[in-house]
């Protein structure tokens, strides 16, 4: 549950650093309003591989991190931002989705989180 909430958070929280205000159907069409959904692929899923394959595939349509010029701190975005780094400790976002997979592990091999 914990690796699924940082990977919907990545997802979820593009969408919050790209528009400059989030209207609640944003977030409901990733989940539910596409061709190939997440609530979808929950619901038919076997494993949770599946899910976080489907997941990761969408990941990739993402670049919102590696272009990000979001000012941190400053405004909604902003906020975001800041919370999301110092949540990882870190400085950037810089290889965003391999921090989420180091602090699963973290976790998975009883280190502190």
């Amino acid at each position: 549950m914990f690796r699924f909430s940082l990977w919907l958070d990545h997802l979820l929280g593009a969408i919050r650093l790209e528009k400059q205000n989030v209207v609640k159907q944003a977030p409901m069409n990733f989940l539910k309003d596409s061709e190939n959904n997440l609530l979808d692929v929950i619901s038919h899923a076997f494993t949770p591989e599946e899910v976080f394959t489907f997941l990761l595939r969408c990941s990739e349509k993402v670049d919102t991190y590696t272009k990000d010029n979001v000012e941190k701190g400053k405004g909604v975005r902003g906020y975001y931002k800041e919370r999301i780094l110092t949540y990882y400790g870190k400085n950037s976002f810089d290889y965003k989705e391999s921090w989420m997979d180091q602090l699963v592990k973290e976790l998975e091999d009883g280190d502190t989180v």
